[in-house]
């Protein structure tokens, strides 16, 4: 019998590692509404996730949005992609660009790191999630402010693209 179970936990081990290794996690970029403190707030707080990544060394990305419902988009870094020690070489943004016909608003927004020591190359973070930025819009009159997230790119700290979408 012991001969028996020892066969069924070693197979059922041995599924369990070969379904992990056919199920790798690609990296992502996602926009989450963040929770308010306040009743009525009049700023929409959102916060921009990552996701399985391994040493990233830039990222880049859009945001279009309601112009009738949202104003004024700030982005606030947060320390997530300098935590290994790397620094901010370069910030793309904000620019902001209107579409008066269509009342939309795009925000672009990214940032490139940089980072030597003695040794080399200093890594970039990896995570399973992490903030990047948190986005603040100023509210202008309630309803969603149909945020959709757009052109999405992260790459390592060597200039590959480990993801790409638009």
């Amino acid at each position: 019998m012991k001969r028996k179970s020892f066969v069924v936990v070693a197979f059922g081990l041995g599924l369990g590692i070969l379904s992990s290794l056919s199920c790798e996690t690609k990296p992502s970029m996602r926009l989450e509404p963040a929770r308010s403190s306040s009743n009525e707030p009049i700023e929409n707080k959102y916060i921009l996730w990552v996701e399985n990544i391994d040493n990233l060394g830039a990222f880049q990305f859009a945001i279009t949005y309601d112009t009738a419902a949202v104003a004024q988009p700030r982005v606030n870094l947060k320390n997530f992609l300098t935590s290994t020690g790397r620094e901010v070489a370069a910030e793309i943004g904000p620019y902001l660009d209107f579409d008066k016909d269509k009342a939309l608003g795009r925000l672009t927004y990214g940032v490139v790191t940089k980072g030597r020591d003695n040794k080399g190359s200093i890594p970039g973070p990896r995570t399973k999630a992490d903030t990047l930025v948190t986005i603040y819009f100023q509210r202008r009159a309630s309803g969603e402010p149909r945020l959709q997230l757009q052109n999405k790119l992260l790459t390592d700290i060597h200039g590959n693209v480990k993801l790409n979408q638009d």
